[in-house]
């Protein structure tokens, strides 16, 4: 009897065929599928075995239960659930994690029994039993000597790689749209560029300098506050309601830009990797780290739980919310901030950011993105990343190895400005660049999101649909938060949230 054939299927992209990952499983195993470059999740089925393979930063999203003897796995958490016809139930810790981080963390979804497949993993299903395998970071990332020239060559590596012939850059005023555009006119490339924002943004200024100097088309896309409420189910329902609704703008700007869809679209994911992302104060910084580690990354992570709803406001909530919202559940969060920082302190804060914060946020960011373009993500390369793990930590302070790239690849990039500091990008780091005091210049965002979010056609979207909401807030809690934006205008992320959830339910309601 002739056994039958795993079918394959790939999310995001990797540089092997579907023939090459079967003869790749059949002479080395699953686990050296996690090495592969690109940044993906592999599926591998038939009738009674699937595995689940992820990437090392396992970005691309995938989920599953396990119900009795059967498991079932997509997309989409509405899919899973749907397959398994489970109720909804939520998960109140996933779901505080939202409202103070704008993600879950770890592999939590929004309900309890529904997971995501774990990064640099396989889970193996068969014959009614899950096995998981998981490579060790220290594997990944052995330690080894490291140079800015290492790193660059690996980021030119990646860009050459995935380019394809006609390959678009996504830009905006910051380090790493401009470095990527940096490599790809270093390795021969001429791109398309896209920014988003009005006229006067910042983004939209600097890059339209940089098109004009060097020639290149550049396509500007502005968003509309009625395409959030427009688009807000589909968007939903991709991201599993776990972003919320002033992030769409990936979905949204991708969409309006009317690229190919198949045309290779460099983005700038996992760029600040190179940053210090948490704690870039320069020696301030190297101070901490040598005087007193432990403690200082125990005040970032504090600083880091900072619910979207005032001590006021918690009584207005569903009571399982506002406990996990409360002072003693904080405290608790903030200690699993530590546990994922694997109490080290500026490394610690580097992983906390890759693991939590891109493969999370940004990975919802990703899944927006596979609507509409090819996205591809250099800074997930493995070989950079293991490199810029290893560099000394002066060049991830300040943007400097993103200040050495640009030198090094196409210096005439350092001629435009250093949005909201100055009107040329240094060579180092200036000064006391990290101080609120560094920036001269006001620096006008992409999107109006405090000014829409305190529109009536928000507002009334918000209210009309509190009999939904009453399952997580009053609508003396609504009302509240909503009359405190409109009055002040720094309720942003609250009424974000409540607009997000709006969506998310009405998913719900066709479960029931």
């Amino acid at each position: 009897m002739v056994e039958e054939i795993f079918r394959v299927r790939v999310l995001g992209y990797c540089n092997l065929s579907s023939e090459q990952i079967l003869a790749q499983l059949e002479r080395a195993g699953a686990p050296s599928l996690i090495t592969l470059r690109g940044e993906y999740l592999i599926v591998l089925e038939r009738t009674g075995e699937c595995y689940f393979i992820s990437s090392a930063y396992g970005v691309c999203q995938y989920y599953y239960t396990v119900q009795g003897s059967r498991i079932f796995h997509g997309d989409t958490v509405l899919g899973v659930l749907k397959q398994a016809q489970l109720p909804w139930e939520w998960n109140w810790r996933s779901l505080a994690e939202l409202a103070i981080f704008d993600h879950p963390l770890e592999n939590r979804t929004l309900h309890p029994a529904v997971e995501r497949v774990p990064e640099r993993s396989v889970l193996h299903f068969r014959n009614g039993a899950l096995q998981r395998t998981t490579l060790a970071w220290e594997d990944l990332h052995p330690r080894a000597k490291a140079t800015p020239r290492l790193a660059l060559d690996a980021l030119n590596r990646s860009v050459q790689e995935w380019g394809g012939k006609d390959p678009v850059v996504s830009i905006s005023g910051g380090f790493d749209s401009r470095v990527l555009l940096a490599s790809a006119l270093k390795v021969g490339y001429r791109p398309s560029l896209v920014t988003m924002g009005f006229e006067d943004s910042t983004d939209v200024i600097i890059a339209q300098q940089i098109a004009s100097a060097l020639g290149l088309e550049l396509r500007r896309v502005q968003l509309r506050i009625e395409d959030y409420l427009a688009y807000g189910p589909l968007i939903s329902a991709l991201t599993n309601g776990t972003k919320t609704a002033r992030h769409w703008h990936t979905y949204l700007y991708t969409r309006a830009a009317g690229f190919d869809p198949q045309q290779p679209f460099f983005v700038g994911t996992n760029g600040a990797w190179a940053k210090t992302v948490y704690f870039d104060r320069g020696i301030h910084a190297l101070y901490q780290s040598w005087r007193s580690p432990e403690q200082s990354l125990r005040t970032v992570c504090q600083q880091k739980v900072n619910p979207i709803f005032t001590p006021a406001e918690l009584g207005f909530l569903n009571p399982a919310l506002g406990e996990r919202l409360g002072p003693e559940a904080r405290s608790a969060t903030a200690e699993t901030l530590v546990e994922l920082c694997h109490h080290s302190f500026l490394p610690g804060l580097d992983r906390l950011y890759l693991e939590q914060r891109v493969r999370n946020f940004m990975g919802n960011g990703m899944k927006l993105y596979s609507e509409s373009v090819a996205w591809r993500v250099p800074f997930l390369e493995r070989d950079w990343v293991a490199t810029v793990w290893n560099l000394s930590r002066s060049w991830k302070l300040g943007h400097n190895w993103h200040r050495y790239a640009l030198q090094k690849n196409y210096p005439r990039l350092l001629d435009f400005p250093e949005q909201g500091k100055a009107v040329r990008t240094a060579v180092r780091a200036p000064f006391r660049y990290w101080h609120p005091k560094s920036y001269r210049y006001p620096i006008v965002g992409y999107a109006r999101y405090p000014e829409w979010f305190a529109s009536p056609a928000i507002a009334d979207f918000v209210r009309s649909h509190a009999d939904l909401l009453s399952e997580l807030i009053s609508p003396e809690g609504i009302e509240a938060v909503l009359t405190d934006h409109q009055t002040t205008q720094k309720r942003t992320p609250a009424v974000a949230f409540l607009v997000t959830m709006v969506f998310w339910i009405q998913h719900l309601q066709h479960l029931k």
